[in-house]
């Protein structure tokens, strides 16, 4: 089953993520969800306070005429309460892959201290400029997100993701 609040898969009666406890309705699954969904948003709200999204960045430099990654940095786009809200864009702008039509940008859910890390795929922007990423939540019957491109000439999306399969 996947639990009402998060999306992740529970097998036991208390979802292993957020904890919400499995609710069973005696009749249409949708009033009984109703009837439940101040608890739902108060399990929500929790689990969004704890919850941030992020990027993985890399450093490259040029080591006789090659280019070779030199390292890897975790950098937050926003809490899960901001991200629900709509895009929260990273302040930094980053290089642009022109020859690139997708990029595959990793991005990172951080949730009491773990992170789980999810490989996205992004079109890319055709304009010569440095461009920035951003994230955002959405909220049904589950959790999911996507990342954004952009670049003040045009804008990408990534397909919506589940946080918690």
């Amino acid at each position: 089953m996947k639990c009402v609040v998060c999306g992740a898969s529970t097998e036991g009666d208390v979802c292993p993520v957020c904890g919400f406890q499995e609710v069973l309705f005696p009749g249409d699954r949708a009033a009984g969800l109703l009837t439940i969904r101040p608890q739902i948003d108060a399990c929500r709200d929790a689990l969004l306070k704890e919850l941030s999204l992020g990027v993985i960045a890399y450093r490259w430099a040029d080591r006789n005429g090659t280019l070779e990654r030199t390292a890897e940095e975790k950098r937050e786009i926003g809490s899960g309460t901001d991200l629900l809200k709509g895009p929260v864009w990273l302040a930094q702008e980053f290089a642009r892959k022109p020859e690139a039509e997708e990029l595959e940008i990793r991005a990172y859910v951080r949730l009491r201290g773990e992170d789980t890390v999810h490989t996205l795929r992004v079109p890319n922007l055709t304009e010569p400029r440095l461009q920035q990423i951003g994230g955002e939540l959405e909220a049904g019957e589950g959790l999911r997100f996507r990342l954004l491109l952009r670049n003040g000439a045009g804008e990408r999306c990534s397909d919506w993701t589940p946080l918690f399969a």
